[in-house]
């Protein structure tokens, strides 16, 4: 009797400590490592960097895919509710376009409201504008007289891009094409169109040309060039024209709280000069001074694009 107290005395705290030490171990096991992988039309492997601060203020590990948006339509229709893209993002409505029937989550009024105030939603909140990307003009200053809106480019001006043709088809659905006006615009635009000098590099370039403002910011042959005028035309004296970079979370995205905390994080850095200053686009919401963007739904621009 003596002898098993004695045991029972000596083994109670060996066992305790056991199952602290257990315990312990147990805390020790690292987190579940939280990752997001966001397929894009226009941003490479590389670009992680440009959200270094979100992984490190997160924790949450970015994965870029650099897709178009036709291999991104491909990819989530081979995987279906296993698919390996959470968040998908694009720099123009004609993307929007050909991912039209690709099913993405529909995203809670009040998480947009509450959480993402300057990203505006649309189709049924399953797409959200990212930033709004002026079509500007760039030329460079002579004696002759330049266009002023883009009503002047279907008349006496001929206009050239390094841009190709796909990315005008959302500047031409700003206008419908049920008024005769409207398609007399529209066919004198396209016939004005020149071919670009692509014999010169951008800087001995000398032609009036129409770009999105994200590509003259990036292009910095044209951007650093001093002789080169930027100018933000104003249809009817009122604003200018505008393509959109969109978001969509995929439907049933395996790392979901991974994408809604990325956009929370984008609809604050859309806001900042410097994101601006960057990249050429503007947010959908702004209250700092910024060109003036004509305003018309997504959904219009959408159904008045043809391919």
């Amino acid at each position: 009797m003596a002898r098993a107290f004695v045991y029972s005395k000596f083994l109670l705290p060996l066992f305790l400590g056991l199952v602290l030490v257990a315990c312990k171990i147990e805390e020790a096991k690292p987190e579940i490592s939280k990752k997001l992988v966001l397929a894009s039309d226009f941003l490479e492997a590389k670009d992680t960097v440009l959200f270094k601060r979100f992984s490190k203020k997160t924790g949450i590990r970015l994965k870029i895919l650099n897709l178009n948006a036709s291999q991104i339509a491909q990819k989530l229709k081979k995987e279906g509710y296993n698919s390996s893209i959470d968040l998908v993002f694009v720099k123009s409505l004609n993307s929007v376009k050909i991912l039209a029937k690709t099913k993405f989550q529909k995203l809670d009024a009040n998480f947009l409201r509450e959480k993402t105030p300057s990203l505006k939603a649309f189709k049924n909140a399953t797409w959200l504008v990212a930033g709004l990307d002026p079509f500007v003009f760039s030329y460079i200053p002579d004696s002759t007289k330049t266009a002023k809106n883009y009503s002047d480019l279907s008349t006496n001006f001929t206009w050239a891009s390094p841009q190709s043709s796909d990315e005008f088809s959302v500047l031409l659905a700003h206008r419908g094409s049920y008024s005769k006006k409207d398609a007399k615009w529209k066919k004198g635009f396209i016939q004005n169109n020149v071919a670009f000098n692509s014999e010169n590099d951008s800087v001995k370039n000398r032609q009036f040309l129409v770009i999105k403002h994200s590509f003259f910011i990036k292009n910095k042959s044209l951007s650093q060039n001093k002789k080169r005028v930027l100018f933000f035309p104003k249809e009817k004296k009122t604003a200018c024209y505008a393509d959109r970079w969109c978001f969509a979370v995929v439907d049933q995205a395996k790392n979901y709280e991974s994408a809604k905390t990325f956009l929370m994080y984008y609809s604050k850095l859309s806001l900042s000069k410097n994101f601006k200053k960057q990249h050429g686009v503007f947010p959908k919401i702004d209250k700092l001074k910024n060109p003036k963007i004509f305003n018309i739904k997504e959904e219009v621009l959408l159904k008045n694009m043809s391919f």
